[in-house]
Formats: structure tokens, C-alpha cells, sequence
């Protein structure tokens, strides 16, 4: 399980540091913690959940990438 959860992180720091995906992930963060203090609970969910799809699609490809 630690395996994976170091792959995962090796992953998720190489989509961080990429520029590419950098400001996407600062408007995402923008937009969760606006519906957060504006108190609009259903968009912060949905804005959350949309940053983590993201992330788990880039990884998910990275993985695939790493495979073969």
C-alpha cells in the first residue's frame, strides 16, 4: 500500500509542477475556497470535485504511460 501511495505522490508532484497545469490548479483552488466563504457548500462539492477528477485522470494516464 505504500508503494502506491508513493507512486501516487510521484505522480500528483509531477502534474503540480508542471506549467501547464499550474494556474488550472490555482483557479481550482480560487474556486473552492470562494464557494467556501461565500458559504455555498454545493459548489465548493462540486468545484472539489472536479480539482480531484483532474488530478485522477492525469494520473491515471501517467500510469497507463508507465506500463507499457
Amino acid at each position: 500500500m505504500n508503494g502506491l501511495a508513493d507512486t501516487i505522490y510521484r505522480f500528483r508532484y509531477e502534474y503540480i509542477k508542471d506549467d501547464l497545469h499550474y494556474e488550472e490548479l490555482i483557479q481550482e483552488h480560487r474556486t473552492i475556497c470562494t464557494a467556501i466563504l461565500e458559504g455555498d457548500a454545493e459548489a465548493a462539492v462540486e468545484a472539489a470535485r472536479l480539482h480531484i477528477e483532474r488530478q485522477r485522470e492525469f494520473i491515471l494516464e501517467q500510469i497507463r504511460k508507465t506500463q507499457f
